[in-house]
């Protein structure tokens, strides 16, 4: 396991989580070159159309490798979203302010995930409202952050910011292990 940087409470990154042959294998099922295969999905954020049945299962495999990895720095999780399509913010896009909150609160998202398939872009930075905290995501980096943290991404300015998100469930006793 990475060393899990404590960035502030609440607030964990692990830096070089994947390798760049994972990147670039993600990377090449999606469309990295126009609007062709990009949906709108909720908060504002481009998701990638992925067909599962057109994947090899090698896909598969590396998806789960990757959430099967997360799981690792977490205790007491009842269920995790799974790590599978990529999103896309391209420039003047941005996510607007929110919070990692689901509808079931009988089994709530205690964290939101965010890993980074690029850092080849200006602006989009990840930023935290309450704290006034903001982070230049890092190629490979996986970002964690409590589901009660307000927070946005800032518009890119130039350049494509590639990413996947998760989301881990469970109560007051899952916790992200720091160590």
């Amino acid at each position: 396991m990475g060393k899990v940087n404590i960035i502030q409470d609440g607030i964990y990154e692990i830096e070089n989580f994947i390798s760049d042959s994972d990147i670039k294998y993600i990377l090449s099922f999606v469309n990295l070159v126009d609007d062709k295969g990009w949906k709108y999905f909720n908060k504002g954020s481009v998701q990638y159309d992925i067909n599962p049945d057109e994947l090899p299962p090698e896909y598969f495999l590396c998806v789960n490798n990757i959430q099967n990895r997360i799981l690792d720095y977490f205790t007491n999780v009842t269920k995790s979203d799974p790590i599978f399509f990529v999103k896309r913010l391209k420039e003047q896009e941005h996510m607007p302010l929110h919070k990692d909150l689901g509808p079931d609160m009988t089994d709530p998202i205690r964290f939101g995930i965010v890993l980074y398939l690029n850092d080849d872009f200006s602006g989009g930075e990840l930023y935290y409202k309450d704290i006034d905290l903001k982070i230049k995501p890092k190629r490979g980096s996986l970002m964690i952050h409590k589901s009660t943290l307000e927070h946005k991404v800032l518009t890119v300015q130039e350049g494509k910011r590639y990413f996947m998100t998760s989301f881990i469930f469970g109560d007051e006793e899952t916790n992200v292990k720091t160590k």
